[in-house]
């Protein structure tokens, strides 16, 4: 929560410096965050915003490659579902993901914890995660938060 609050306060000060990227982006940023409805479907949510689609629509899809959620998706189904809905994506390690150029899905490791992941929405240098609706820019994101990058998912175009 803290780390919320720090990317929130120095995302503020970003805006308030003029910064000409954030004041492009408009009141809901270059693309719409969906939301997850839960605790583990952040995965869902992500899907959603990668296919371009609405949660129900991914969330439907992704209950014919695995159901119940359990404790969330992992990389292979989360690449068969982006299939099921249009898209391709293709694995990509921590150390070869560049925020700038690429688009997908980045799985991370929440902060405090060895095992736990979270997954987020990253393009055009801005993260979309699904627990909150407002872009936050990459330089910021990685430094509030999560700990490190477990894996991204490249959009395929």
């Amino acid at each position: 929560m803290l780390r919320r609050l720090i990317a929130a306060i120095l995302f503020g000060a970003i805006l308030a410096s003029g910064c000409a990227a954030v004041q492009n982006m408009g009141t809901t940023g270059p693309m719409a965050t969906v939301l997850q409805r839960g605790t583990n479907d952040c995965a869902v949510a992500v899907l959603a915003m990668l296919a371009g689609t609405s949660y129900e629509r991914a969330d439907a899809v992704r209950k014919t490659v695995k159901e119940p959620l359990g404790n969330g998706l992992f990389a292979i189904e989360m690449a068969l579902i982006a299939q099921r809905l249009g898209e391709r994506v293709r694995y990509v390690s921590a150390q070869d993901f560049n925020h700038v150029h690429m688009e997908g899905i980045l799985v991370v490791y929440l902060p405090g914890t060895i095992t736990s992941t979270h997954a987020v929405y990253v393009k055009g240098g801005y993260v979309y995660d699904p627990r909150d609706a407002w872009p936050v820019p990459y330089v910021l994101a990685s430094t509030t938060l999560w700990e490190r990058i477990a894996y991204f998912l490249e959009k395929v175009q």
